[in-house]
């Protein structure tokens, strides 16, 4: 019995995706599949390594902790099933953050109000907010809980 799941992509947040795709590019000796503003991406053997850019990215400070770092890993099954000659159906269960990892904000300063710069603030210097809800923009993959996502597609 063969895998039912697979590690499909790596992304790395950078404040220059070209650059680092470039660096990576010469390193692994692979080309640029594609290319964006915003976006680089190198298909490998069995893996894409994407390279999206953040804006006001800072790069971790560990073990110092001034800026945290920022790691999640999404995760995905699907089972697919075959009717005949023409239809099929797919089922996938899709996992944001698995591990339910916190990844906190810059305590330096977010648009909401949290980590404001202003020592007299009440919370200044607080890292208590996740990324996507100090940038008051909550999305999945940008630091938030775990999310879970299913899907059945079916194709005829």
């Amino acid at each position: 019995m063969g895998a039912i799941s697979r590690l499909g992509a790596v992304s790395l947040n950078c404040p220059d995706p070209h650059a680092l795709a470039m660096f990576y590019s010469a390193l692994l000796e692979k080309e640029i599949a594609f290319e964006s503003d915003d976006f680089s991406a190198i298909q490998l053997d069995n893996l894409w390594l994407t390279m999206q850019r953040v804006e006001g990215f800072k790069p971790s400070t560990w073990p110092a902790n001034e800026t945290p770092s920022h790691v999640h890993l999404d995760f995905s099954v699907a089972k697919n099933w075959h009717f005949g000659e023409r239809l099929t159906a797919q089922f996938r269960a899709e996992f944001f953050n698995i591990f339910n990892h916190p990844n906190f904000a810059n305590p330096y300063g977010g648009q909401n109000g949290y980590g404001l710069n202003d020592p007299g603030a009440p919370n200044f210097g607080c890292g208590c907010a996740t990324p996507d809800i100090a940038a008051a923009n909550p999305a999945v993959g940008s630091g938030g809980p775990r999310s879970v996502q299913l899907g059945l597609k079916f194709a005829f």
